[in-house]
């Protein structure tokens, strides 16, 4: 928590935020955040969470760099383990960068023959931020561009022995009020370089001259979290990074070349942050699938087999992210070029451009099962107030009538607020547009191995006079 009270320049609601920590809209999100470092170092949890370095260090195990299938379904543990604290509600906690941070440690190895000075520089950025444990949010596209314009509004001032000068805005630095660094990664928007465009990959602390921090408006439901609020819990909050002249160190930039050479780490990076959001989902899945069998269950409605049949999807879309987190580990790759294990990376994708309209489904559900009781509930401090009137009217078939309306205020939070709404939001476009995402899957789908085996039964009709009905395959491309 004092590592977040260091002069940074984070913008909310017109002022500056002086210290996030203490802050009545921000100082339970910070608590969240601290609570995760805390359960690592638990003595029960440490077994789970840490491992020991090759260098002999402990560290988060969502730093590990995989190079087995066991160290792989290990850091899977670790973050499906710290998921479960948040319940899969803070879709960007530190685990998730760490985990891109150890790709960048692969990054390293794969540039050592071509340029080994920024090699050398990006696995000191790993090392750094695994042993040091840091907590980072990442940027790696800009607001609100305009589909037009021919040059990057991002743009590397001038470069000096010291560094490089950066100007632009950057998003979508999810958790950066909370974080220590902020990661910068050369996705899809690039930076202007002598009339050129670049990929640039670099890091900068938080606090760093240069960088003011725009927050959006906060959805904090109450300043003191009700029993039955998740929204009051934490608000990872989502902000823009303004660069104005910031100099980053050489240091600190782990990739620069034209834009038009080929980035073949990347979909490994992608694919680790993937599985990442893939054992997430599955945790908040399966809290949002309870919550809908308590709803039901609650007002007898799970007699009614519509209702059923809802809830029976539910299970299923819970048992089909389990199968992807499974695949992925069973048909991990490893890149000789990274030294590293990395989970399947057509499986993680897939799941997560699926987990986009699974989670609509799953609200949807959730409206179905509650219906008008969602909008029923009287504020927690009526209830109070009007305690016999509640157990008289609010009760639910197995729950009192204070239990009933936390429960139903609880299903509103996950859904209907406006934090939930910013939940759903997330998890449909935190990765693009769910419709280019599939655009994407069909452009790059192998459509001669889809083909072939129509193309084979075209090809060649039975043969009454040998008894063959089936033309073969070949063995080889079969699989």
């Amino acid at each position: 928590m004092a590592s977040l009270r260091d002069g940074r320049r984070i913008i909310h609601d017109g002022e500056q935020i002086e210290d996030v920590t203490t802050h009545p809209d921000f100082a339970w999100c910070a608590s969240a955040v601290a609570q995760f470092y805390d359960f690592q170092s638990d003595p029960a949890a440490r077994d789970v969470m840490t491992y020991q370095t090759p260098d002999g260090t402990t560290a988060g195990t969502a730093f590990m760099e995989p190079q087995t299938q066991e160290d792989l379904r290990r850091r899977a543990t670790a973050h499906a383990t710290w998921a479960e604290v948040t319940c899969g509600f803070m879709g960007r906690s530190p685990d998730y960068m760490n985990t891109c941070l150890a790709t960048i440690a692969g990054v390293s190895r794969a540039l050592a023959e071509s340029d080994p000075a920024t090699s050398e520089r990006a696995r000191r950025l790993y090392l750094t931020a695994r042993d040091d444990d840091l907590a980072y949010t990442h940027t790696f596209a800009e607001p609100f561009k305009v589909a037009t314009s021919n040059q990057p509004s991002c743009r590397i001032v001038r470069e000096t022995s010291d560094g490089i000068v950066v100007s632009g805005a950057r998003i979508l630095a999810t958790l950066a009020p909370f974080c220590n660094m902020n990661l910068d990664l050369p996705g899809s928007v690039a930076y202007e370089r002598n009339g050129a465009s670049h990929a640039l990959g670099f890091v900068v602390p938080v606090n760093a001259d240069g960088i003011t921090w725009l927050m959006r408006e906060s959805v904090v439901s109450t300043r003191t979290p009700r029993s039955d609020s998740l929204s009051g819990r934490m608000d990872e909050m989502d902000c823009i990074a303004i660069l104005d002249e910031c100099l980053i160190p050489w240091d600190q930039v782990y990739v620069v070349m034209p834009d038009d050479i080929r980035l073949p780490w990347f979909p490994l990076m992608m694919a680790g942050l993937h599985h990442h959001v893939v054992l997430r989902a599955i945790a908040k899945t399966r809290f949002m699938v309870g919550l809908a069998h308590l709803l039901a269950e609650s007002s007898r409605v799970n007699r009614f087999t519509n209702v059923q049949e809802r809830l029976g999807e539910m299970a299923t879309i819970l048992h089909t992210m389990e199968a992807f987190a499974m695949a992925a580990v069973e048909g991990a790759i490893y890149s000789e070029d990274a030294k590293q294990l990395f989970p399947h990376p057509k499986t993680v994708e897939t799941a997560v451009t699926m987990f986009g309209h699974f989670h609509e489904t799953l609200v949807s559900h959730i409206y179905d099962v509650a219906g008008s009781r969602l909008m029923s509930c009287p504020h927690e401090r009526t209830v109070d107030l009007a305690s016999d009137v509640v157990e008289q009217y609010f009760r639910g078939s197995t729950t009192s009538g204070h239990d009933n309306i936390a429960l139903h205020r609880l299903a509103w939070d996950v859904t209907g607020s406006s934090w939930g709404s910013r939940q759903d939001l997330y998890e449909r476009f935190h990765f693009g547009n769910t419709t280019m995402r599939r655009l994407s899957a069909y452009a790059s789908l192998d459509k001669e191995q889809v083909t072939s085996a129509v193309r084979r039964v075209l090809s060649q009709p039975p043969d009454r006079t040998t008894g063959r009905v089936w033309p073969l395959p070949n063995p080889r491309s079969s699989g």
